[in-house]
């Protein structure tokens, strides 16, 4: 790399999970580049994960790629001008492949694997400074374009010295992880933090996990391992996978932090799996929630070894109007604590104002620390506004996670993303709430595999849900209806659409988040070749007193225009409508029913109270 790149140049990590990822990225630390750590694009679906590699090769610019050979064969063998190689890799004519074939082979590729045998003699030390960009890790992209964030030699020490404080470990220790090493979790979680704290490190592909889960908790009995975390999917895959006559030779009694995090943390999903391997040695009190984001590097607060995961019932009320009151309503959810905030982290929560909020109110958490990265590479109006937040209350400069959240009794609880939410008539809806309902009203609804998001329709923020299907001979009407009426029962909304789509069709980030945002912009432009779409139209009602030259008196005529008025404010035929369904059921709020009444008091000339 010395020979080719410059101090400061950037270089592309593209290998499968193994040891040559890791010997390749602190080759990169030694040669003074800028590693940018991704991974190998899917032949199974080249669509998508060659469009995000573009991206980060037409943002970052690198000078050199390495690889090992068989994947630079792969790469090189795909013809820019033959259609049968595109057919072959599943590429949609979307992606102009010509000008990504001549990009990627217009920079220096080396296989780490057919180095020449005099290599090293060549090697010059070279001095760094603390504030040099170490490496590019480019965020999951869930919420836009990925932005390679910058974490320079001083952020990742910080990090890794305060995640040592909160998680201590020896050189005795052992940690097991399956996650992505282009992931941050996977990469400075795994790899980076065991290189700083001398434990032993077993490392498995995350394609192993997702086929077997169960090896997930062999390996952990087989090592002994006390250190192995992940996402909230990982654990309620073993949850739903998992049978329990096939664990009778697995111990994971030594497993002491099971660390929780990456994505919005479920009390049933930590319940259930407690439940499930008790019997194996699994303790609650090993869960550790935790709360971290790359702009951070990683952490930013966990739960502590052999403390049981703190939980707050919320109501949806509290929820929805961003407030939070001691006064809990039979409607609730639980949420779990991320933990305590890590040592030299100061971490507040600001309301829309840019106020600091009192404790127990809900607003956006900003953190200030050395772990705050630099910014976004080259993109300097972005970081900015992200990285550089102030508050009158405080001299330094915060970064503005985007995440919503508040603080109780010390411990950070993290409610969902501001841009995330869905705001209907005033009410504040966070789509992972309305997703996780879509997946549990039928059983041919593929699991996290929902993207709930809005638009504007008829002047209005509209609902709109998409929603993968499994194989088979299903009736699309009947899951549609079950989804709407699910979330009508439990959120109060109709949805303006409910699309279901194909399996392993969703947009997702490389970490496994749904891109909902992907997901709209496609939504808009009609791009979801969707199995069914279940869409409402939208009729107004007009303050024109139904023509008529008798009062309506009987109770048919009352029915009829009931079922009229309903029709026009939630666009149902009257035929399909379940009367014997309470109204807010079908979607009604306080506006819509008042304007219902209203309609209904003109049609029997006699006005309806409310």
């Amino acid at each position: 790399m010395q020979q080719n790149c410059l101090p400061g140049d950037r270089v592309l990590l593209l290998f499968p999970p193994g040891l040559e990822y890791i010997t390749a990225f602190f080759a990169c630390m030694y040669a003074k580049v800028i590693a940018v750590p991704s991974y190998p694009p899917d032949p199974t679906n080249l669509h998508r994960s060659l469009q995000r590699l573009n991206l980060m090769i037409s943002d970052s610019n690198p000078t050199m790629i390495l690889s090992e050979q068989s994947f630079i064969r792969k790469i090189k063998n795909i013809s820019s001008k033959n259609k049968s190689s595109q057919d072959e890799f599943n590429i949609s004519s979307e992606i102009d492949f010509s000008k990504l074939y001549q990009k990627l082979m217009s920079i220096t590729w080396v296989a780490v694997d057919n180095l020449p045998e005099n290599y090293l003699n060549q090697f010059k030390d070279i001095p760094y400074d603390p504030d040099d960009i170490l490496f590019l890790q480019y965020t999951s992209g869930s919420t836009g374009d990925p932005k390679g964030v910058c974490i320079s030699h001083r952020n990742l020490m910080h990090n890794l010295k305060m995640i040592a404080k909160s998680i201590p470990c020896s050189n005795n220790d052992a940690i097991f992880s399956w996650l992505p090493m282009y992931h941050d979790m996977g990469l400075i979680g795994g790899v980076i933090s065991n290189a700083y704290a001398g434990t032993t490190l077993y490392l498995m592909s995350p394609t192993a996990f997702l086929k077997q889960p169960i090896l997930w908790l062999e390996n952990i009995s087989k090592y002994r391992c006390k250190f192995s975390f992940g996402p909230n999917f990982g654990y309620e895959l073993c949850v739903r996978k998992i049978n329990p006559e096939n664990c009778h030779d697995i111990d994971v009694s030594c497993w002491e932090y099971a660390g929780n995090g990456a994505e919005p943390i479920s009390y049933d999903t930590i319940v259930s799996f407690g439940k499930k391997f008790k019997d194996i040695g699994f303790q609650m009190k090993s869960f550790c929630p935790c709360y971290g984001l790359a702009e951070s590097t990683l952490m930013v607060s966990t739960t502590h070894v052999d403390i049981l995961p703190a939980y707050l019932k919320i109501s949806k009320d509290q929820l929805e109007h961003l407030k939070l009151s001691k006064n809990y309503f039979s409607e609730s959810k639980i949420l779990v604590s991320s933990g305590e905030i890590l040592t030299d982290e100061t971490v507040i929560i600001v309301n829309t104002k840019g106020i600091p909020c009192k404790e127990n109110e809900i607003g956006e958490i900003w953190i200030a620390s050395e772990s705050v990265a630099q910014g976004y590479w080259q993109k300097e109006e972005l970081s900015n506004q992200t990285f550089q937040a102030q508050t009158p209350s405080y001299n330094n400069y915060f970064l503005r996670t985007g995440d919503a959240g508040f603080i109780n009794n010390g411990h950070l609880y993290v409610t969902g993303r501001i841009k995330d939410l869905i705001i209907i008539r005033g009410q504040n809806i966070y789509p992972q709430d309305i997703e996780k309902i879509s997946e549990m009203s039928h059983q041919a609804i593929r699991p996290g595999c929902c993207a709930a998001f809005s638009v504007i329709k008829n002047n209005e923020e509209q609902l709109v849900v998409v929603q993968e299907v499994r194989k088979g001979d299903w009736d699309f009407l009947e899951i549609s209806d079950n989804i709407s009426h699910a979330i009508t029962k439990y959120h109060g909304i109709v949805p303006y659409a409910v699309v279901l789509i194909p399996p392993k069709t969703i947009a997702k980030t490389s970490s496994g988040k749904i891109r909902r945002n992907f997901c709209k912009n496609s939504f808009l432009k009609g791009n979801l070749s969707p199995f069914y779409v279940k869409k409402r139209e939208f009729n107004n009602i007009d303050n024109k007193t139904p023509p008529s030259n008798e009062k309506v008196r009987s109770y048919f005529e009352i029915l009829h225009h009931l079922c009229l008025g309903l029709s026009k404010i939630i666009s149902i035929h009257p035929e399909d409508m379940n009367l014997e369904q309470p109204l807010l059921e079908k979607g009604l709020d306080s506006v819509a029913i008042i304007e219902l009444m209203r309609f209904f008091g003109r049609s029997i000339s006699n006005p309806c109270e409310y």
